[in-house]
């Protein structure tokens, strides 16, 4: 799998190069943030202010198009492209904690509950 890193919705992330060559069109028909499809909700794309929506979109994608990985490796790359985002806005450290800890919980859910959107198994998400 070739990677790249580049910003997506005003964020840097890592993401498979597939993602970055896809059409915005072609993006949209899998990615929606965090969150599975329909839940924005219950699941919002910010952690306290911040935007994280372009970490789901890149999960949402290798979710949808795994190409040979597992779905522990696309949930770490979700962890790391949450971590990335909150050090490059920086801000108080008390909030970058939060933020951490948020991004954590968010971690764990797809590690729980994201077997059954992996591989567009039902809505990614």
């Amino acid at each position: 799998m070739d990677y790249m890193s580049e910003i997506h919705k005003g964020r840097l992330v890592r993401a498979p190069s597939m993602f970055f060559n896809a059409s915005p069109a072609e993006r949209e028909l899998v990615c929606n943030g965090m969150g599975p499809k329909g839940y924005g909700w219950l699941v919002p794309d910010t952690m306290y202010g911040l935007d994280m929506g372009a970490a789901g979109d890149v999960h949402d994608w290798m979710y949808a198009y795994p190409d040979g990985l597992t779905q522990k490796h696309c949930d770490d790359l979700f962890y790391v492209n949450m971590l990335s985002i909150i050090r490059q806005h920086g801000g108080w450290d008390w909030v970058q904690w939060l933020r951490r800890r948020r991004a954590l919980k968010y971690y764990k859910a797809v590690q729980v509950g994201g077997s059954k959107h992996f591989r567009g198994n039902g809505d990614v998400g």
